[in-house]
């Protein structure tokens, strides 16, 4: 998840983009998730390494549900400098977002840049650059997991992600 976040990141920042905001996780659900902590991560590792600054208003908060990419959307208009690429911690939450961009005018990807995570169904209707996370695997993998005895507490895997890039994301204007 780290590298995850690096890379959607990096993809934004290769385009060119410079103010980049994340947006869908809750301080209440990044505490309990080690998985969207490091997804976090990886995105201020991002920025930090190509020398941009993480504007506080560019990091907003959400549950990771397509009702919360409509708040989002709305917050970010009524900035006075509003950032031009966005890393959602969930499809379904950019999905939101892209839909209630349209009402305000803002079109994807010449005004505003997205990127989401886990490749849903939708994302590729909607053309979201996304990342893929092999979520059947993770599935078959946790359940082999939990019916090995011999394995007690967390187990960390590593599971290969990819950037599958589609039509939301092009260079600033």
């Amino acid at each position: 998840n780290f590298d995850a976040g690096r890379r959607a990141t990096q993809h934004l920042i290769d385009l060119g983009h410079t103010k980049i905001g994340i947006v869908g996780a809750e301080q209440m659900s990044v505490d309990a998730s080690p998985v969207l902590a490091a997804r976090i991560d990886g995105f201020n590792a991002a920025l930090t390494a190509a020398g941009i600054e993480q504007r506080r208003e560019y990091s907003l908060p959400g549950m990771l549900s397509v009702a919360d990419g409509p708040r989002s959307i709305v917050a970010l208009a009524n900035l006075d400098e509003p950032p031009t690429a966005l890393f959602y911690m969930s499809d379904e939450t950019a999905i939101g977002a892209m839909g209630e961009a349209r009402r305000h005018g803002i079109s994807i990807p010449e005004d505003l840049s997205i990127v989401g995570f886990d490749d849903h169904d939708l994302s590729e209707t909607m053309r979201l650059t996304t990342m893929r996370q092999p979520v059947r695997h993770l599935g078959a993998l946790a359940a082999e997991r939990m019916l090995e005895a011999s394995v007690v507490g967390p187990l960390h895997e590593t599971v290969p992600v990819d950037l599958i890039l589609r039509g939301s994301t092009l260079r600033p204007r």
